[in-house]
């Protein structure tokens, strides 16, 4: 996912457009932490940690679009992530 410098957006329609995208984004992310830690529980329950790998293959696959703040410049880093 591309981080976007909040102090682009002037258009109330792009900034509508980002709130879904990162509403829909977090909601996402939460139901796969949901899931995985359902599964951690079901797995150390019933001692059968095999239960986890479908949960744990699902969240490195979601992972595969997370933000990459070490490829953007510093400035946009800062803007989003002050110190």
């Amino acid at each position: 996912m591309k981080v976007t410098n909040p102090t682009t957006i002037i258009d109330l329609t792009e900034a509508q457009e980002l709130v879904k995208s990162l509403t829909l984004k977090l909601l996402d992310c939460e139901r796969y932490l949901d899931d995985l830690a359902r599964a951690a529980e079901i797995s150390i329950m019933t001692g059968q940690p095999h239960l986890l790998n479908t949960f744990v293959d699902t969240a490195n696959e979601y992972l595969k679009d997370r933000l990459d703040l070490e490829d953007q410049e510093e400035d946009i880093v800062n803007t989003i992530l002050p110190a």
